[in-house]
């Protein structure tokens, strides 16, 4: 329901790909991985005994890679999240490391409305008692092992739950493009060793996943309509590679460790339908920092007739993004997020909205604090097609 709390989660996704012999946690390694199998009873007990927490009730949560449960103790709620198989000890000590220098960061200089995000609890026991012990490992059926952790639970309502009972403020994308800044600023300092992996989500590497991937694209299409799709996608791609690419292997642009996945599904509302808090660093890597907006920026654009405005409001001051203060890096950000909308949505809509985007990008003033004017598009957008020249006005 579009009212539920919401919880440290990712959104659900089809089950991916077989662990690869380096056990990395990115997606194309978890098909037919599957779930763990464990019980709601079993973690229920694990919890009790493992964290100290008296668990009265606890129910199953969405999850892309994880096994995710809400469980209630004490009145209060907690996100319980067995990891599957192929999940390193490292890379979940990261992400929350990560969560507790966000939320120390924003404590000593966040400023203006607070910035939720998870805070992981320490083991009881020996493993435990101020010794920062906060992962614990429970056997599943057949044997296999898989390590276990308990966050706090962000209450309010997701993006997309929002989105979808018209309940977004209308300064939302102002919003966005703060918490993108409170992040990456926080970020900054940032540094921890398991963050610099290959990852599938790495925007920076997207041009492996979608050759890999492209084939499938389409696949529910027939005929013309699935090589419209794929052409779609290639010219993204292609335009990913002629654009982005020189400027990555030139070693240009800011780098940082970055959340990489404010979608709708791992970003908090509160009661006044602006961003009250940010889940799931379970994509956060070692990358170019302009990806976190680029990510963000692209699932603010569906369903948005004239996504320029959503780019403008995002990145007006007082909430510009510290990597975008030039021309370059601005129009880098803008085809990032051009080729990610393009390679997770065929719409026809979304492809002219990419297409205009890609070009006017190039005419963004040095310093992008300046607010874009877009007019005269109407129905444009859904018109616009690879190879035509359709530039907006700013």
């Amino acid at each position: 329901a579009s009212s539920a709390p919401v919880a440290a989660s990712s959104a659900p996704v089809a089950a991916s790909s077989a662990p690869a012999a380096n056990a990395s946690s990115s997606w194309q390694d978890l098909e037919g991985l599957g779930r763990p199998r464990v019980s709601d009873d079993q973690v229920a007990t694990f919890v009790s005994e493992k964290f100290g927490l008296e668990v009265t009730a606890i129910s199953r949560l969405t999850g892309e890679r994880d096994l995710n449960f809400r469980a209630t103790a004490g009145g209060r709620s907690y996100v319980v999240k067995v990891a599957n198989a192929s999940e390193s000890r490292a890379q979940l000590e990261c992400e929350h490391a990560a969560m507790l220098h966000v939320a120390g960061h924003l404590a000593r200089h966040g400023g203006g409305p607070p910035l939720e995000t998870p805070t992981p609890l320490e083991l009881c026991g020996e493993e435990g008692e101020g010794r920062g012990g906060t992962i614990a490992c429970i056997e599943a059926a057949g044997g296999a092992r898989h390590l276990v952790r308990v966050l706090s639970f962000l209450e309010g309502r997701m993006w997309s739950s929002c989105a979808a009972a018209g309940e977004l403020a209308a300064d939302f994308a102002a919003s966005l493009g703060r918490t993108a800044a409170l992040l990456d600023g926080a970020m900054l300092s940032f540094a921890h060793p398991a963050a610099a992996r290959e990852h599938a989500w790495d925007l920076a590497a997207c041009q492996a996943t979608v050759r890999a991937y492209l084939p499938e694209v389409g696949t529910e299409l027939r005929g013309p309509e699935a090589e419209a799709a794929r052409a779609l996608v290639r010219h993204f791609a292609q335009l990913h590679e002629r654009e982005v690419a020189p400027l990555l292997r030139s070693g240009a642009l800011p780098r940082s460790a970055v959340h990489q996945d404010l979608n709708d599904n791992n970003v908090v509302c509160g009661a006044q339908g602006r961003v009250s808090g940010v889940i799931d660093f379970g994509d956060m890597s070692l990358t170019e920092t302009c990806n976190n907006l680029a990510v963000a920026l692209a699932y603010a654009f569906f369903g948005r007739p004239k996504p320029l405005e959503v780019l403008a409001e995002a990145v007006a001051p007082p909430h510009s993004l510290l990597c975008l203060t030039s021309r370059t890096v601005a129009t880098r950000a803008l085809t990032f997020g051009c080729s990610r909308a393009a390679t997770t949505s065929g719409a026809r809509l979304l492809g002219g909205a990419c297409d205009l985007l890609g070009r006017a990008a190039r005419a963004l003033p040095s310093r992008v604090h300046a607010r874009v004017h877009h007019r005269g598009h109407g129905g444009a957008l859904g018109q616009a097609r690879p190879g035509q020249r359709r530039v907006p006005h700013h």
